[in-house]
């Protein structure tokens, strides 16, 4: 939503009402957004109207954002002012559970460039719930080559390798484009998805992933949609399927 707020605000709120619509007919359990909430973090009409695009969710459907980097000023370094994402969205960085028929979910929103002291604390999470699967939502994690940032190789090593067992998807944005990759990790795979169209036409034509969990099938079906456009998009990189253990009782 990086550009949308200075492009089409109607975009982002078509995408908010889309999730709002869709709660019943597809099932939407949680909407999670990847960061760059605004382009301009001292824009207040921006934040505004972020605002009123996110809180469409509120008592229809559980949501979390994360602040990207220009959701305020310095973020993850020193200085560090994210006081208008705060005045907003209060939580920099949060967790939230949510149940998808028999399996409990875990989903984590770290902010753009965590340090260490939010990588401990997620690690102090995670470790409450020992038997959740678990989601990372992010904002720098993968390249458009499928490799990870500087940021993103931090976060693998020092919050995702450790808890493997249970972390099985990691979401991000930040740079322009789809990408994604899975490593074994003691046998368990982790996939690493990017998914960022700002830089498309109208801040990204409201492009958005859909992921369709089907335990039977033991699949995540992947889609990529815009409600702006009423379109899908079908190449390999917007439409695939995941493969992951959802009838075994543990992560």
């Amino acid at each position: 939503s990086e550009n949308i707020n200075s492009v089409g605000v109607q975009i982002f709120n078509n995408q908010t009402q889309w999730a709002v619509n869709s709660v019943d007919s597809i099932n939407i359990l949680f909407v999670t957004h990847l960061g760059d909430v605004v382009n301009d973090y001292w824009s207040i009409t921006q934040w505004q109207n972020a605002y009123q695009s996110m809180t469409r969710l509120e008592d229809q459907v559980p949501w979390a954002v994360l602040p990207g980097n220009h959701d305020g000023f310095n973020v993850g370094s020193p200085g560090e002012d994210l006081s208008n994402y705060i005045n907003y969205f209060v939580a920099p960085n949060s967790f939230q559970l949510f149940s998808a028929g028999n399996d409990e979910y875990l989903i984590f929103h770290l902010q753009y460039n965590p340090n260490n002291n939010v990588l401990a604390w997620a690690n102090t999470i995670i470790a409450q719930y020992p038997t959740r699967r678990v989601i990372v939502s992010t904002h720098s994690y993968l390249n458009l080559a499928g490799s990870r940032t500087m940021i993103g190789e931090r976060i693998w090593q020092n919050f995702v390798v450790p808890h493997a067992d249970q972390v099985f998807l990691v979401l991000c944005g930040h740079i322009h484009g789809e990408a994604r990759r899975s490593d074994l990790v003691n046998g368990n795979t982790v996939y690493q998805i990017l998914s960022d169209y700002q830089s498309r036409t109208n801040g990204g034509n409201g492009w958005l992933r859909i992921f369709s969990f089907h335990p039977v099938e033991d699949r995540i079906y992947v889609s990529t949609y815009s409600p702006y456009l009423n379109s899908y998009e079908n190449d390999q990189s917007s439409a695939f399927t995941l493969n992951y253990d959802m009838t075994s009782s543990q992560p």
